[in-house]
């Protein structure tokens, strides 16, 4: 997942979609499927922490 997917990513479990990513890189995912952001861009760690109980990522 690049930069354009960790965001959409972010949004649509937002808005309490499921969502299912794929990035080669393990610590990328863990990242991801933890909340957290793996790019440094402001406010998307926040975004995606508040996705995780929205709905489901895989």
């Amino acid at each position: 997942m690049g930069y354009v997917g960790v965001k959409a990513t972010a949004c649509l479990l937002k808005d309490g979609l499921s969502v299912v990513g794929v990035d080669v890189n393990p610590v990328k995912a863990a990242k991801i499927e933890a909340g957290q952001s793996p790019l440094s861009e402001p406010g998307l760690g926040e975004l995606l922490a508040a996705g995780q109980g929205q709905a489901s990522q895989r």
